[in-house]
């Protein structure tokens, strides 16, 4: 019974790490790809599903126009908030 416990626990570890990790590379890619999108055309900001995922995770809101879908801009001052937020996170 207490390796059972042990094996649970371990497995649980593991499960938790992987999860961590696949966060922290989702979050520095959409941080990335928002960050190209601004140097190269800092017009072309509708990226909605990144900057879905950076408010989710981080509970920083985007100051762009948001619309009943929800928001589909963003400024420099949030991506730097996001980057912020990541280095703070140690992420």
């Amino acid at each position: 019974m207490k390796s059972l416990i042990i094996l649970f626990c371990f497995i649980l570890f593991a499960c938790a790490s992987d999860t961590n990790k696949i966060d922290r590379d989702e979050f520095f890619f959409h941080i990335h790809y928002l960050d190209s999108v601004i140097n190269t055309n800092p017009f072309d900001t509708t990226c909605k599903s990144s900057i879905e995922f950076l408010e989710n995770t981080t509970k920083i809101k985007a100051h762009g126009d948001g619309t009943f879908v929800g928001y589909i801009f963003f400024n420099k001052e949030d991506l730097r908030k996001w980057k912020e937020w990541g280095e703070n996170n140690n992420w």
